[in-house]
């Protein structure tokens, strides 16, 4: 009962601070969310009309094709397969520009609630220049950071389980084999959630502390989340059950019908994954400096945010 009060105070404590953090520099962090919000709902209605017109313009196609005479049949067929190799590439094309452009999106909104958080925690200023400046200096770290993060071994078992289970389940569609599909994909999802707590307070650490990206910055993360890692894995399965809220009431109120709503679901989701992932990196960035407080690493100021002092080959210290 008390293991079970320390965490509920820890979760409760965690909101409460990362709340005031938002109200502390609410004009900041209201642009940030208003602008990832419109931006990736700009790119909703983007894709849902790209591939509507490239639904509606193949079907236009198979239904001439179909009323063609038989005597057009033969120099009409010459045309068919490259025209549905083009829809198909032009298909993989739409959806892998919405692909990119939302990580992109999500990305640079993640840095900027990153060092927002990071300066309102440590009562520092910092100018819409200043962030913009620091957004572009610091970009590629979270990237270098997360993308040595998957290739660890953690992100490769939790990768192969969803696949064998997806496998399993499709090679022989039955109810055991679902069941146990979903066991196996409710087990790899629980061991990401906790494993991936170190890698998030990595790309974190990576953001707010110059010269640490990648390797480095995967060793501080699992520096850091000695202690904490419970507290990380228990924002994650609350944040993700947050998420299932909106599924869930379009699941109660169109059914099996809900294939009908996709385009509105998928609005919705996508917007609140934005506010959801905001509040997360809110709370992980809280999470990441309470994790240096707790191990008794000392932060130096410097400029706007804070950094660590990293030693150059020369023995003096690199900013």
């Amino acid at each position: 009962m008390e293991f079970l009060d320390i965490y509920t105070s820890f979760f409760i404590n965690i909101n409460l601070q990362s709340i005031k953090l938002f109200l502390k520099n609410g004009k900041s962090m209201a642009s940030i969310a208003i602008s990832t919000n419109s931006l990736l709902s700009i790119l909703i209605f983007l894709f849902s009309f790209s591939i509507k017109s490239l639904n509606s313009n193949m079907l236009n196609y198979f239904l001439m094709e179909s009323s063609t005479p038989t005597n057009t049949t033969t120099s009409s067929s010459s045309t068919f397969f490259p025209r549905i190799f083009l829809y198909i590439a032009l298909l993989f094309l739409v959806e892998f520009a919405f692909i990119f452009a939302f990580v992109a999106i999500s990305h640079i909104s993640s840095i900027a609630t990153i060092l927002i958080s990071a300066a309102s925690y440590t009562d520092k200023n910092i100018t819409f220049q200043d962030l913009l400046s620091m957004i572009a200096k610091k970009w590629k770290r979270p990237w270098i950071t997360g993308f040595r993060g998957s290739r660890t071994q953690p992100a490769r078992y939790s990768v192969l389980v969803v696949f064998l289970a997806a496998a399993l389940w499709v090679t022989y569609p039955n109810t055991l084999t679902f069941c146990i599909s979903i066991l196996l994909g409710t087990a790899a999802a629980i061991f990401v959630m906790y494993s991936s707590v170190a890698w998030v307070l990595a790309v974190v650490a990576s953001v707010v502390e110059e010269g640490c990206l990648g390797k480095e910055a995967l060793e501080k993360g699992e520096e850091l989340a000695k202690g904490h890692r419970v507290h990380g894995f228990l924002l994650n399965v609350f944040f993700n059950l947050v998420m299932l809220i909106p599924f869930l009431v379009y699941w109660l109120v169109y059914g099996d019908k809900v294939y009908l709503a996709l385009p509105y679901l998928g609005l919705v989701m996508v917007n609140m994954f934005s506010l959801v992932k905001m509040l997360v990196t809110v709370e992980y960035t809280l999470l990441y400096f309470e994790s240096k407080k707790y191990h008794g690493q000392e932060i130096e100021a410097f400029g706007d945010l804070q950094y660590t002092k990293v030693p150059s080959d020369d023995g003096t210290a690199q900013v």
